[in-house]
């Protein structure tokens, strides 16, 4: 039987009990999981299979659409000689690895999986240059993703272990251990749908695939510890369901779904121990219902604006709507809301619906800022009074970014209402965030949209 939080008062809790076993008598993580004798990794794909490959391919392959001129373009810079590639890093600061394969100057991770979607695009293309293209790009991909797998996060020849992590910020120690799983989970959905790509074509050996399983087996250990620590360390249920958390479930639950382990799964979705905050409960705490109170959280300074909220709670709003600086008031939530969707995506057949009726609720509530006040160029909510619930939350706030990075996807804004025309595909709100980048964008719309979300573009509206 399925356990969730059926109320805010029941999460608190339930959190509570956590917390004052981890406080008083230490929390009982998740011990780093090893094959036994004779046993076999289940391998799946997580983010795209055959059929995926196959229609995104009939879509694209060899047709003049913008997408299909972003990503060659891309893999171009990308692949030349002398391209830059972050050197391989096997130290303790967990920062570093993320910098170097989530977000720091062509990090690993989004230029591996930039790759691997032109892959997708060239799936079945038998044309004797292409197959030559992709070819140079498999090798090109399986060697940096390897050169991780074998020589980075290591310690004396082993893998690291979160005791070894070590976070070199310049902030209080118990933040900055808190913040190691998310660092490590930023980069793990982009490793999977890499790896899901490089199994299509059947481009890992016997080797390559007993060292992936080595690896993601040990970090998914890492991984529910680090978020264990996570949520024992923040009190305040504003940081404690925060987008942090729902990151850290989507990477241990895309590793774990990777190599079929049942159980991580089973505690990922609150039907076994082992997770302090599963998906029902994130999902519970991190969105809110009709007739919430904002959940307890950080009191802005005098003179620092980087917390703020009102007293006005509406349904489908996330907590993370308090973060207050330049593009975060959107931003975060949205980023909350589009790993839990993805998450949801993985294991939507083990959910109750009260959980997908929260998500619809989120995604009906922010697409009315994006339905009315997306734009090419940089666009915010005006600053006037509307009825619209809790407007005044989001009132001068950013909504889309220069350059076109928001209608053309490159920013992730657009990224959870394309996953929410695919799972609510009648919902009025969602078609209308839809329709808007659609018209503004024309044949720009979704140009650069993440390769995990590509599955999810409506290609037939992508051409001039």
């Amino acid at each position: 039987m399925l356990m969730r939080c059926t109320s805010n008062l029941f999460c608190a809790t339930i959190a509570s009990i956590f917390i004052l076993s981890s406080t008083s008598i230490g929390i009982t993580f998740a011990s780093t999981r090893h094959l036994g004798e004779g046993e076999v990794v289940t391998r799946n794909n997580v983010f795209v299979d055959v059929t995926d490959a196959q229609r995104i391919s009939a879509s694209l392959s060899g047709k003049d659409v913008p997408i299909r001129h972003y990503l060659d373009d891309y893999a171009a810079g990308n692949t030349k000689p002398g391209s830059p590639v972050p050197e391989i890093y096997s130290g303790c600061d967990s920062e570093e690895y993320a910098s170097r394969l989530s977000y720091g100057p062509n990090a690993t991770g989004p230029r591996l999986a930039k790759l691997s979607a032109l892959l997708l695009v060239m799936y079945g293309d038998k044309e004797v240059t292409n197959v030559a293209k992709k070819n140079s790009l498999l090798s090109a991909i399986r060697d940096e993703l390897m050169g991780w797998m074998n020589a980075g996060f290591r310690k004396e020849g082993r893998l690291l272990t979160f005791s070894d992590y070590c976070s070199k910020r310049k902030i209080d120690p118990g933040t900055a251990k808190s913040l190691i799983a998310l660092d490590i989970a930023r980069f793990v959905p982009e490793l999977v749908f890499t790896l899901d790509v490089l199994r299509l074509y059947n481009r890992l050996s016997e080797e390559d695939n007993a060292q992936v399983d080595r690896f993601f087996l040990h970090h998914i250990s890492v991984l529910i510890e680090a978020a264990n620590n996570h949520s024992a360390f923040n009190k305040l249920p504003c940081a404690r369901y925060d987008n942090q958390t729902s990151m850290h479930l989507l990477a241990i639950l895309s590793a774990a779904t990777m190599l079929g382990e049942r159980n991580v799964i089973a505690e990922v979705v609150g039907q076994a121990p082992g997770i302090m905050v599963t998906l029902p409960a994130q999902i519970d705490g991190a969105i809110y219902s009709a007739g919430d109170h904002p959940r307890d959280c950080f009191v802005g300074k005098e003179h620092d604006s980087g917390y703020r909220q009102i007293a006005e709670i509406a349904a489908g709003e996330i907590v993370d709507r308090y973060r207050n600086h330049q593009f975060q008031t959107f931003g975060y939530p949205l980023w909350s809301l589009t790993s839990l969707l993805q998450a949801f995506a993985i294991v939507r057949h083990r959910l109750p619906d009260a959980v997908k009726n929260k998500l619809q609720d989120s995604l009906d509530y922010y697409a009315y800022y994006f339905a009315n006040f997306l734009e090419n160029g940089f666009s915010a909510v005006p600053l006037e009074t509307r009825s619209y619930p809790s407007y005044n939350q989001y009132a001068g706030k950013p909504v889309s970014r220069p350059d076109n990075a928001s209608i053309e996807g490159a920013d992730g804004i657009v990224a959870p209402f394309l996953m929410g025309k695919h799972f609510f595909p009648d919902d009025p709100q969602i078609d209308a965030v839809i329709q808007r980048v659609r018209h503004i964008g024309g044949p720009r719309a979704f140009r650069r949209v993440g390769p995990l979300f590509l599955k999810y573009v409506p290609f037939h509206d992508t051409s001039p």
